[in-house]
């Protein structure tokens, strides 16, 4: 399955004054939980261990967030983070999954607009290859 970068805004900043967009290797997929299916936005993210969504999408499934399992674990900009992992089904480009996947409590988490897709979960279950030069994503399921 092949898929395109996609657009996001960035921050104004006095390093890069100019820059008001960056593209990501940001993908739509589905998570399901029992009957239940959202259509999201998913970051693949080669240095996360976990996949990890925000509550509020979780929430919107009905998943009871605080009833998994507990994983502390440190974010990118520090601080301990907690996260509630469950199973759910991940459909990405056709291909289903069952994962056990992290629901995150973090900062201003309400304005995250997309989870993370890391090794285990994802990454250990598909083959990725990134072209930026093409503005191309191909994504195989490992067989």
């Amino acid at each position: 399955m092949k898929f395109k970068y996609s657009k996001w805004k960035c921050p104004r900043s006095e390093a890069f004054p100019q820059r008001i967009s960056a593209l990501r290797p940001v993908i739509h997929i589905t998570i399901k939980y029992q009957n239940q299916r959202l259509r999201v936005f998913a970051l693949l993210d080669t240095g996360a261990d976990y996949c990890l969504f925000p509550k509020w999408m979780g929430e919107k499934l009905g998943i009871p967030i605080q009833k998994g399992k507990k994983l502390e674990y440190k974010g990118a900009a520090g601080g301990i983070r907690n996260a509630y992992f469950h199973d759910v089904v991940l459909e990405i480009g056709g291909w289903k999954n069952k994962c056990y996947v992290g629901f995150t409590y973090e900062p201003k988490e309400e304005e995250r607009h997309f989870g993370i897709l890391g090794t285990i979960g994802f990454f250990d279950k598909y083959e990725v290859i990134y072209n930026f030069k093409k503005n191309e994503i191909k994504v195989k399921e490992l067989t």
